[in-house]
């Protein structure tokens, strides 16, 4: 892999932050989260639209990890740093664990950054043919590399209006994580869209998606919000 690790910290524009991170940062100040989950180092925040990260002179694409993995940047999206638990406090999981996205709806955020965790369960679409009927059975919890794989099915978009611009816009949520590596087992897609829809050849179809069983082996490390027009 040629890619070095993509930086923990992304300055915006020299003029300060973009139109799109002021509208994502609206949106977010809209769901009314309280702002301790929110880390207060503003440098690890990061607008993706295609204007900042063509300004920040970044590839598509990173590494993250031990044994690297390669990931796909969120572009479109802006990302909002969350505190990190102390639980993980010296196990170096930014140097150390891969980057993966959950993609979620509006009305389960709260929850899930309630409890610092997201609940496993068991989803009949991830059922898969070769599995037993007791293996499909196990509560687990289903990440991708990408956020297009991510938020396929799982982020669906909800009408907001901004109270600044009285535009009607389509948001949608998702999460940004470290996974322990080794804690998780890698496949295809379970959803029925053409993997070359969801992702280049940078990323194979065989990893795809992650399955995890154990909820302490993930951390959760940014809220990721993107709008679009109606």
């Amino acid at each position: 892999m040629e890619e070095t690790k993509a930086e923990r910290s992304s300055g915006e524009h020299s003029k300060g932050p973009c139109d799109y991170r002021q509208l994502c940062d609206r949106f977010r100040a809209s769901l009314a989260i309280p702002d301790e989950y929110f880390s207060t180092d503003c440098k690890l925040n990061a607008c993706y639209c295609q204007a900042c990260h063509e300004a920040r002179g970044e590839k598509r694409y990173a590494v993250s990890g031990d044994p690297p993995c390669r990931y796909a940047l969120p572009l479109g999206w802006c990302q909002f740093a969350l505190r990190i638990p102390p639980r993980v406090e010296g196990y170096h999981v930014f140097d150390k664990w891969h980057v993966a996205f959950y993609g979620t709806l509006i009305g389960r955020l709260r929850r899930i950054l309630d409890l610092g965790d997201i609940p496993l369960q068991v989803c009949s679409g991830q059922r898969r043919s070769g599995s037993s009927n007791k293996e499909n059975e196990v509560p687990q919890l289903c990440v991708s590399p990408t956020i297009l794989c991510a938020c396929e099915t799982q982020a669906k978009r909800q009408e907001y209006r901004d109270g600044t611009t009285g535009k009607v816009y389509q948001a949608q949520v998702a999460l940004q994580l470290l996974v322990k590596p080794g804690f998780y087992r890698a496949g295809r897609s379970h959803r029925e869209v053409d993997a070359n829809e969801l992702l280049d050849q940078n990323i194979g179809t065989e990893n795809l998606e992650w399955y995890l069983e154990n909820q302490g082996s993930v951390v959760l490390t940014a809220l990721l919000i993107k709008i679009e027009p109606t």
